[in-house]
């Protein structure tokens, strides 16, 4: 994954937002380690949050600044 966002990185440089899409279902512990593995490349998010339920504490704790579902695959318009 290092060498992939290595090689996205010096085509695309710094100024322009990079995130990441879906890294799988995954603990507290494995999401910290992702995070910091990955934090030279700048990612603008990191996804692995799929429904309202999951997004309602972090928005409530106003712990993340973006909330970005994907509508094919979070089940978020099933939710309402």
């Amino acid at each position: 994954m290092g060498e992939f966002l290595t090689t996205i990185r010096e085509t695309i440089g710094y100024k322009i937002p990079l995130d990441s899409d879906n890294f799988g279902q995954m603990n507290v512990e494995s999401a910290i380690r992702i995070g910091i593995a990955l934090n030279e490349y700048t990612l603008a998010r990191y996804e692995d949050i799929y429904t309202e339920e999951g997004f309602a504490p972090l928005i409530e704790a106003r712990a993340i600044s973006v909330e970005h579902p994907d509508p094919g695959t979070s089940s978020e318009i099933l939710e309402k």
